[in-house]
């Protein structure tokens, strides 16, 4: 009985040593959070995501091409997350040619992956998140 209340209790040290750890910041993640600018709520965001992986479902990707998809897609969707923070100083038209820029790389890395049905898909996908974009830049 001890031996357990023991393990019990080194099991709740460890997991709450884990979670402080997880909260510390360095000063550049500081920083970092500071300069963030949240354009959709994170209700707004889950939706999104959700829209977006029931969009990809529909393409009917391998494993193969669903993991290199989303690392192509990621990548290019945190720089594009980056450009109308603070620290940026970045005018709206900038912040929009930005995410044009990354756009047209995400569909340049993606296109050899995807046969023409799934690529029509993905662009579809990429219009309407443009769209979504563009228009709450242009709210704030």
């Amino acid at each position: 009985m001890k031996t357990i209340k023991t393990i019990s209790i080194l099991l709740c040290l460890v997991f709450f040593n884990q979670m402080t750890a997880q909260h510390k910041m360095t000063p550049a993640e500081k920083e970092n959070a500071a300069n963030k600018v949240q354009i959709y709520t994170s209700t707004e965001r889950d939706n999104i995501q959700m829209w977006f992986h029931e969009r990809v479902a529909t393409m009917e990707l391998t494993k193969e091409q669903e993991e290199q998809y989303y690392r192509d897609v990621d990548y290019y969707i945190v720089k594009i997350s980056r450009l109308n923070n603070k620290d940026k100083g970045l005018t709206e038209e900038e912040v929009l040619a930005g995410m044009e820029d990354y756009v047209a790389k995400i569909n340049t890395e993606v296109q050899p992956i995807l046969s023409k049905e799934q690529y029509q898909i993905h662009l579809g996908s990429f219009e309407i998140l443009i769209k979504s974009f563009t228009n709450r830049l242009k709210e704030e």
